[in-house]
């Protein structure tokens, strides 16, 4: 690249002050939590079979009927009320009976005419992708566009290269479009993280990274939040099939902590205390042992070091990030999270 493409590229994306921002989007949000805005890209992640088509479906039955389903909302603005989906998994029945369960959750009998939902199972990568540009070039009121999953857009999902650019066509069309999109990924059995190259990449970039799993002794299928990027987690959310509804509905979550263990039948709540069951003394000797080598922590940095202080689990950890925050013994700040006693001097920059 010679020296005035780079010129050029500098002048395109210099910070003006004296320009106002754009009109920020947030289009989802579980439980008032900020999960995407127009712009973004975000990620459903899980096992195979873990219940992602069945989250997916009621996100997409949320974006189409403008109500509340399994603790998402979905607002999109009218003049980008738009909804597609692409899969690139399913058989024809399974795709119809996905259809049958979105519109079941949106409570439509009638198939709504801004919704468009396409199958891909037999088509190239590349061409996936050049579907759902062309799409957008000829659907600009297009809001939302959901992707599953990202390993069928890419010929190799474990080398660096193709996954690099995958996850750059994700930034671009987001933003050229003016959308908000919805990818998802397979989960490994080995190390429960999205699976390949393009899973790490994807998760590095995107806006918030939902987990779904399956409970199989409590019949639940649970969405949590991994991360989110501009916000604190939401609640879990748990989900059944009901036989007498004959509907997957929202119930009742229950963590593992309060469950009962089949070998002394002691609940676990009564081993180890919950975040909240804690005295103030205890969490603040305890959070000045997790900032005691850095003041300033990155979420994970921060889940990583409740882990070992608390000597707890990544879910415990999780929980007890908003109660911290609550105590005021630990604040999110834009770097990240630290401690009370440093976060004056990170607020007014001096630190």
């Amino acid at each position: 690249m010679n020296q005035a493409a780079v010129l050029k590229l500098l002048q395109q994306n210099e910070y003006n002050h004296s320009d106002p921002p754009p009109e920020e989007h947030i289009v989802f949000r579980i439980q008032f939590k900020r999960i995407g805005s127009l712009g973004d890209f975000i990620l459903f992640s899980g096992r195979p079979k873990s219940g992602k088509t069945k989250y997916l479906s009621g996100c997409i039955a949320a974006a189409i009927s403008r109500q509340e389903v399994f603790d998402m909302r979905i607002k999109l603005p009218d003049h980008k009320s738009g909804v597609v989906h692409f899969d690139t998994e399913q058989s024809k029945i399974s795709h119809y009976r996905m259809m049958q369960l979105i519109m079941k959750l949106a409570d439509t009998e009638t198939f709504p005419q801004h919704f468009k939902s396409y199958r891909c199972r037999s088509v190239a990568p590349s061409q996936i992708l050049a579907m759902v540009e062309h799409y957008l070039k000829i659907n600009p009121q297009t809001g939302i566009v959901y992707l599953a999953g990202l390993l069928d857009v890419i010929d190799s999902m474990n080398d660096e290269k193709p996954s690099s650019f995958i996850k750059q066509w994700l930034k671009r069309i987001t933003e050229d479009y003016g959308i908000l999109l919805a990818g998802v990924i397979h989960r490994g059995f080995a190390n429960d993280k999205s699976i390949g190259q393009i899973g790490s990449a994807g998760e590095r970039a995107a806006q918030s990274v939902l987990i779904v799993e399956k409970d199989k002794e409590k019949k639940q299928y649970i969405l949590k939040a991994e991360y989110l990027r501009d916000d604190d987690e939401f609640t879990p959310v748990a989900i059944h099939y009901s036989d007498q509804l004959n509907l997957w509905q929202q119930c009742e979550y229950i963590p593992d902590s309060d469950t009962v263990t089949q070998q002394t039948g002691i609940r676990r709540s009564m081993l180890k205390r919950r975040p909240n069951e804690y005295e103030l003394s205890e969490h603040s000797l305890n959070v000045g042992r997790m900032f005691n080598t850095s003041h300033i922590l990155t979420y994970e940095n921060l889940i990583q070091q409740i882990v070992e202080v608390y000597a707890v689990g990544r879910q415990w950890a999780k929980d007890a990030v908003p109660v911290l925050c609550s105590e005021n013994l630990i604040w999110k700040v834009e770097q990240g999270y630290t401690n009370k006693r440093q976060v004056n001097l990170y607020k007014t920059g001096i630190a």
